[in-house]
C-alpha cells in the first residue's frame, strides 16, 4: 500500500482526484486506516453500512470538489469526480467486483472503461492476477509491475504436498503426515492453523479406492451429485446440461466403491479434537462466530496462546496473529477444482495463494501441508511452488484449447420460475429464437451450450434452466440478438418465469 500512498500523494499535488476500489469490507479497513491517517477527512470512505442518505451526502461532497479520494467497494467506482486523476483497483482478480444484481456490471471493467474514456491512468493490483489481465500484459495492452518480496521471506516457507489417495481411506480428513507434524507442533509448544474451504463444495462423487471424481464427456466440468423427484441419483453438468446416471463402477479401477463427498470445518473439528483431546482446539467461520465480540475474544485467546489449533475458512487469515504459528495445514486443497466452472482452476490457486501469503511475513520457519487428491494439477504444482507464470502457462493453453474467455465471451442465459414444465417451455422458446439467428448472413459465429436434452433442475425451491452461449464478436451479435428480445421479454416472462441475461459471467451456476 505505501507505494499507492506515493502515487496518490502525486495525483493530489497535481490538484486531481482518486478513486480506490477495494473487493470487501476486509480489504476496505486496511486501506481505511492508513489513508485516513495520511490524509485525514480528503478522505471519504463507502463501506456496506453505509445508508443512502449518507451516501447521497458524501456523493454531494464529491460534486462540489469537498473530497479528494473516494474509498470503498465495487459502486464507488462511479463517485462523481469532475478531475479524477488515478484509478487503483487493489486484488483485481477478486469475483466481488462483480455485481450479481441487476444492472450486472464488472467494477474491474467499468475502472478500465472509465480511465480509458477520461484519459487517466489506472493500477490493477493483485499477487494472483486473473487470467484475462494477466493475459493483457503479455499482449502489452498492460503494463506490468513486479514487486518481488526478499528471497529470505519465501525461503521461510516449506511447502509440502500429501497424496490423499495413498492413505487407507479416501474418507479420511487428516493425514497421516499432517497428524505428526501437528503432534510435532502441539509438544514444541506452537500453533497450528488448518484450512478448509467448505464453502467452495459442490456434491460431488468420488471413488474411494482410488480418488478417481467423475467429469463430463463433452466440456470437462465435474458432474454434480443429484437426486430427482424419485430419489434416483444422477451425475448433473451445470455448464452444459448433460445428465447421466449414477456410476456403479469407477471407470478408473473399477471399484463400486464410489461415494458423494462432502466436508465442513464442523466435522473437522470433532476429528481434530478425538485425535488431540489435551488440546485447545477452536474453529472459525460464519457459523460459529456470530457476534463481533466472540471474534474479537477469539483473536486476543489465539494471541496469547490459549488456542492450540485453529481450524478455519477464509475468516481464518484475517486479523489473526500468526506469530507463533509453525505449522499450517490445507486439509482439502481441491474444493474449487470440482466446482462446474471453467475458471475452478483460478479460483483454487488464487484463494489458497491467499491462504498462504501472510505467512510469508513470519521472521520464523513454517511448514505449510497441502492435501490434495490431485497431486499433479497444475494449479496445486504452482501453489506448492509458489509459481503463478507456471499457473498461468499451464491454464492459458486449456483456455485456448476450449475456447473460454480471454478468447471468447460467454453469455449465461437463465429462465427461472416455480413450475418446472413452464420453465423449461420458455427456455425451449428462447432456444429457438437463438437458432433462427444463426441462420442469418450478418450474424457472428456462436456456440449454444445446454440446448441439447435442456432440463430444469431444483434450485432454492425455484426451477432453474441454463444457456451459455460462446462468442468472440460480442458487440455485433449483442446488437443482433437485441433486435427481437425485447418483443419476447413483454409476450413471455413476467415475475413468475424470469429471464436473466449476464454477460461474462462470473458464476457458472
Amino acid at each position: 500500500i505505501g507505494v499507492y500512498v506515493k502515487f496518490t500523494q502525486k495525483t493530489l499535488e497535481e490538484g486531481r482526484q482518486i478513486i480506490i476500489l477495494t473487493p470487501s469490507e476486509s480489504h476496505l479497513s486496511v486501506w481505511v486506516k492508513i489513508f485516513r491517517g495520511r490524509f485525514g477527512d480528503r478522505v471519504v470512505v463507502f463501506d456496506e453500512n453505509i445508508s443512502q442518505k449518507n451516501k447521497y451526502i458524501k456523493w454531494l461532497k464529491i460534486r462540489n470538489a469537498q473530497i479528494d479520494i473516494a474509498l470503498g467497494m465495487r459502486s464507488t467506482i462511479f463517485a462523481p469526480f469532475n478531475k479524477l486523476g488515478l484509478i487503483i483497483v487493489d486484488q483485481e482478480h477478486n469475483s466481488l467486483y462483480k455485481e450479481e444484481r441487476a444492472p450486472r456490471y464488472n467494477a474491474r471493467e467499468v475502472a478500465l472503461k472509465r480511465a480509458e474514456l477520461e484519459k487517466v491512468p489506472i493500477i490493477l493490483s493483485s499477487e494472483t492476477p486473473s487470467l484475462e489481465s494477466y493475459w493483457n500484459t503479455l499482449k502489452n495492452n498492460y503494463l506490468k509491475l513486479n514487486l518481488i518480496l526478499g528471497k529470505k521471506e519465501d525461503s521461510l516457507l516449506k511447502n509440502k504436498l500429501v497424496d490423499m489417495n495413498k492413505e487407507k481411506s479416501k474418507k479420511k480428513l487428516i493425514s497421516y503426515e499432517l497428524q505428526e507434524s501437528i503432534l510435532r507442533s502441539l509438544k514444541k509448544k506452537k500453533q497450528v492453523v488448518l484450512f478448509l474451504n467448505k464453502r467452495g463444495f459442490s456434491s460431488f462423487v468420488i471413488c474411494n479406492k482410488c480418488g478417481f471424481i467423475p467429469k463430463c464427456p463433452d466440456c470437462n466440468h465435474i458432474l454434480s451429485y443429484h437426486l430427482d423427484f424419485f430419489n434416483t441419483a444422477q451425475l448433473v453438468c451445470h455448464s452444459c446440461g448433460k445428465r447421466i446416471r449414477m456410476l456403479k463402477i469407477c471407470s478408473r479401477c473399477g471399484s463400486k466403491d464410489i461415494k458423494p463427498l462432502g466436508v465442513g470445518t464442523q466435522k473437522l473439528e470433532s476429528e481434530i479434537k478425538k485425535m488431540f483431546p489435551r488440546a485447545k482446539t477452536r474453529r472459525i467461520d460464519q457459523d460459529a462466530i456470530v457476534q463481533k465480540e466472540e471474534h474479537i475474544k477469539l483473536l486476543k485467546d489465539f494471541k496469547s496462546g490459549e488456542i492450540d489449533i485453529l481450524i478455519g475458512t477464509q475468516m481464518v487469515i484475517k486479523e489473526v496473529d500468526f506469530k507463533n504459528v509453525d505449522l499450517v495445514g490445507i486439509v482439502f486443497a481441491d474444493t474449487l477444482l470440482n466446482l462446474p466452472d471453467y475458471r475452478s482452476s483460478e479460483k483454487n490457486f488464487q484463494l489458497l495463494y491467499e491462504v498462504i501469503s501472510p505467512f510469508k511475513k513470519i521472521e520464523l520457519p513454517i511448514e505449510i501441508i497441502i492435501q490434495t487428491f490431485n497431486p499433479e494439477h497444475h494449479s496445486i504444482v504452482a501453489l506448492k511452488e509458489r509459481n503463478y507464470d507456471y499457473f498461468y502457462q499451464k491454464e492459458i493453453a486449456l483456455r485456448k484449447e476450449l475456447d473460454y474467455p480471454p478468447f471468447t465471451h460467454l453469455i449465461k442465459i437463465e429462465v427461472k420460475g416455480k413450475g418446472k414444465e413452464q420453465v423449461e417451455q420458455k427456455m425451449k422458446l428462447l432456444i429457438a429464437y437463438i437458432d433462427s439467428i444463426s441462420k442469418k448472413e450478418e450474424t457472428p459465429e456462436f456456440k449454444l451450450l445446454g440446448s441439447e436434452n435442456m432440463q430444469a433442475w431444483k434450485f432454492r425451491n425455484i426451477f432453474k434452466a441454463q444457456l451459455i452461449i460462446k462468442v468472440k464478436e460480442l458487440e455485433k451479435f449483442n446488437k443482433i440478438i437485441n433486435k427481437s428480445l425485447n418483443k419476447i421479454l413483454s409476450n413471455y416472462f413476467d415475475k413468475e418465469n424470469r429471464l436473466t441475461i449476464d454477460v461474462d459471467p462470473v458464476k457458472m451456476l
